[in-house]
């Protein structure tokens, strides 16, 4: 933040107050004499006195803000230090300033000091970071007002921004074989050569096959042929829809439910990406995220954009499935990509799709319970077995991490 265009602000009822006084006094300097007269004097040079000491105090007073992390992510914490110092040997006025420890738009901290002639003052705070957002940390406001508190002046302050993106999980061996087994995935050919960008595995060569995607290298040690597999990429992947309704009152939302359903999201995304499966991550107030087969650079600019993904969305991500304005909207629209939704809500048309529609196979739900009760927790965990037996991709987490330790 730059220097204000007025930095100096006059207290209009302290100096009422002044003015009323040094009439009073003055009338009755004039008029009576004696002490009176001298009083008087008094009451028209203490504001300039006062004033005076305002000015040591502004031209005395040094601040630097120092902070122990410049990149936090989310879980760790930034430790901030201030320190005031009164370089001049009188006593300096008040200082009052206000602080910003914290998300943005919360409620800053305002404190007030007074430092010796020559004294050094050190505030130190821990600003947590428990999850995804953006955190600002610093001096919101730095004022000295005057002994008479006639005049304040306002210096000029700082405060750093802080860009809190949530974890990227390691997808587990097991994830990568549930994405490579979505509808929509990549699925090996084993009548063509498939795709050389998308190496599956190695597997006997049979004899039948094509000669050329021999691994000759491996004949010495296994004695037998092995031939490179090719998945046989069908496009367009999957869609990942993000529920973004509201988690909570506007005032009090429940963060630590966002960020387990970006985790899951960005999670089932890379794992995808992992196994070769093209994907977009979309969803109301999320900005479409197009991310290829093996490309980590377009799901890190997802992960750095989801910072300012709110969930405040009025629709549900079923309407936003079949939404006219939604590329390829429809959930089976020219059997399109198959679609994924996470969601923090037990929401009724997507259990009802899922357990009457013939092609709902298509469908993938992943129920984010973090914020549930029990009871809800505990029927939608029957639920999701229940559509197992259907071949369904349906699962209940209540962490990202769950997710690592799904089965196959």
């Amino acid at each position: 933040m730059g220097r204000e265009f007025f930095p100096l602000r006059i207290n209009a009822a302290a100096l009422l107050l002044w003015v009323t006084l040094a009439t009073l006094t003055g009338l009755a300097g004039r008029y009576l004499g004696g002490p009176l007269a001298v009083l008087r004097w008094a009451v028209l040079l203490v504001p300039l006195v006062s004033a005076g000491a305002l000015v040591v105090s502004v031209a005395g007073l040094r601040y630097r803000q120092e902070f122990d992390n410049d990149h936090p992510v989310k879980g760790t914490a930034v430790g901030y230090r201030l320190v005031c110092t009164n370089e001049y040997p009188l006593p300096s006025c008040s200082v009052r300033f206000r602080l910003r420890l914290g998300r943005l738009h919360t409620a800053t901290h305002s404190m007030l000091i007074t430092l010796g002639g020559g004294e050094t003052v050190v505030i130190e705070r821990m600003v947590e970071c428990p999850f995804r957002g953006v955190y600002t940390v610093g001096l919101a406001r730095m004022a000295i007002s005057d002994p008479l508190s006639l005049f304040e002046y306002r210096l000029p302050v700082w405060h750093q921004t802080f860009y809190v993106v949530p974890r990227v999980l390691e997808p587990s061996s097991s994830l990568v074989t549930i994405a490579r087994n979505l509808p929509g995935a990549a699925e090996l050919d084993p009548h063509s050569g498939g795709d050389p960008s998308l190496f599956r595995q190695l597997g006997e060569y049979r004899g039948r096959q094509d000669a050329r995607h021999i691994a000759w290298r491996y004949f010495p040690s296994r004695g037998l042929p092995l031939i490179r597999e090719y998945d046989a990429a069908r496009d367009p992947g999957v869609r990942i829809i993000l529920d973004t309704r509201p988690t909570g009152p506007p005032e009090n939302p429940d963060y630590g439910c966002e960020d387990c359903s970006i985790e899951t999201a960005v999670a089932l995304a890379r794992a995808c990406t992992a196994g070769g499966v093209p994907v977009s991550i979309e969803g109301y107030g999320v900005q479409r995220t197009v991310v290829a087969a093996y490309d980590e650079a377009s799901l890190e600019a997802f992960v750095r954009l989801s910072v300012g993904v709110f969930f405040a969305a009025s629709g549900s991500p079923w309407s936003y499935v079949h939404s006219l304005d939604t590329p390829g909207h429809g959930p089976t629209v020219g059997n399109a990509a198959a679609l994924l939704i996470v969601t923090h809500l037990p929401d009724d048309e997507i259990i009802e799709w899922m357990e009457s529609e013939p092609d709902a196979g298509r469908l993938g739900v992943v129920f984010n319970t973090s914020s549930m009760d029990q009871i809800k927790a505990e029927e939608l965990q029957r639920f999701v077995r229940e559509a197992a037996t259907l071949n369904r991709f349906c699962r209940a987490v209540d962490r990202a991490d769950d997710l690592l330790e799904a089965e196959c």
